[in-house]
């Protein structure tokens, strides 16, 4: 008797109820990642072998993938989304992605979005912990799979924050300046914040023709004049680090998500998790 044949049939027959079950309805599940590269540059980097599995993994399990767009839809009760639905994001807007993970998205057919720190796509670097030029952010925006958004201008930085120089997000606080001794002020605050968005959203204006209405906050830091002010400049959804669901017809203006590319976090724990945290 043929065992493997057998043990094809039983491996094909799990794989396909697998592929049938409903974890959950009416919600969407986002993940986060920032890179993809053969080297390991940083815990945020995972290798495209790793990249890939993700991808399949996800497809094994069922879970059908959306866009931002569609996602947005759903907080807005405009489109329900398809049974364990799942959006993948990118943070940063860097090459790495550009070389290996562009590539698997496209094989595979999947959306993604890239929150890009508009600052920095003039850099020549070409390492893959660099941004994308350019022309290589056209070129995934063109392709149709992908969505580009604000991660920023400028502010995807760390600064001190008070006087035991404690380190913050740069947008999320006023800076404390250790040579002075003295705060940002709250007025030189504001106006910081509110050019760094304007420009964020006209460096993507004048690159791909489109308004982006979704920030992506840097290390996931926002207060609430940070989204007063993003509002007031035409940003209309902003995308976070707090773990949840996306649920349809919420009129929730945050994006929830969940960690995903990340070298010490397995996609099964991320599955495991989402699936846990159903309801």
């Amino acid at each position: 008797m043929d065992f493997s044949f057998i043990f094809f049939l039983f491996s094909f027959n799990v794989n396909a109820e697998e592929g049938k079950k409903i974890y959950y309805k009416d919600k969407i599940a986002v993940l986060t990642y920032h890179n993809v590269s053969p080297k390991p540059l940083t815990n945020l980097t995972i290798t495209p072998e790793r990249f890939e599995k993700d991808i399949l993994t996800l497809k094994r399990r069922g879970f059908n993938f959306v866009s931002l767009q569609d996602t947005i839809a759903c907080l807005e009760g405009r489109k329900r989304p398809p049974v364990n639905a799942i959006l993948i994001t990118f943070d940063d807007g860097l090459k790495g992605f550009y070389r290996y993970a562009f590539p698997i998205l496209k094989k595979y057919n999947i959306p993604s979005v890239n929150f890009i720190v508009t600052s920095r796509i003039t850099t020549k670097g070409k390492k893959d912990s660099f941004s994308m030029n350019e022309e290589e952010i056209r070129e995934v925006y063109l392709s149709g799979l992908i969505e580009i958004d604000s991660h920023t201008h400028e502010s995807h930085d760390y600064i001190y924050i008070n006087e035991s120089l404690k380190q913050g997000g740069k947008l999320a606080h006023r800076g404390y300046d250790p040579n002075a001794k003295r705060f940002e002020r709250e007025r030189d605050y504001e106006e910081r914040i509110y050019y760094d968005l304007v420009k964020s959203r006209e460096v993507i204006k004048n690159l791909l023709g489109k308004d982006s209405k979704v920030l992506c906050f840097p290390f996931g830091q926002y207060n609430e004049k940070v989204l007063e002010i993003a509002k007031g400049v035409g940003f209309e959804y902003f995308v976070t680090t707090e773990r949840g669901f996306n649920k349809f017809n919420s009129k929730s203006k945050k994006i929830y998500r969940y960690p995903a590319g990340y070298g010490n976090i397995r996609i099964e724990d991320v599955i495991g998790e989402i699936i846990e945290k159903k309801k």
